[in-house]
């Protein structure tokens, strides 16, 4: 259980840090890669923690 919250915890910080980047980049499309790359790692680094082995 405590891995669980702790992905969900890894993929809102993801989330809010791929809206970060959207809100503060001035360029589009730079910030539209940066945000994917970050909230994809996020995303599955939570999925690394969630699924412990």
């Amino acid at each position: 259980m405590p891995n669980a919250i702790a992905a969900v915890i890894i993929a809102v910080a993801a989330l809010a840090g791929g809206i970060t980047v959207l809100l503060v980049m001035p360029d589009v499309l730079e910030a539209l890669g940066s945000a994917v790359t970050i909230t994809g790692s996020g995303f599955t680094l939570a999925a690394k923690v969630a699924v412990p082995r």
